[in-house]
């Protein structure tokens, strides 16, 4: 979540690299706050950015 507060247009791909994750693991947790709507993305995968719907505790 703090990656998106710096960086809204992050991808998931850089937040895999900065993170020293692999790609899935990010795409899983992303997938998590998706559907507990505390994150969304607005536009596209690439030229979009990510908006934060709810504090996270």
């Amino acid at each position: 979540m703090n990656l998106v507060r710096i960086q809204p247009s992050i991808t998931q791909k850089e937040m895999a690299s900065i993170l020293g994750w692999n790609l899935a693991s990010v795409k899983y947790y992303i997938t998590k706050l998706k559907d507990k709507k505390y994150l969304t993305r607005q536009g596209s995968s690439q030229k979009g950015k990510w908006i934060i719907l709810k504090k996270f505790n």
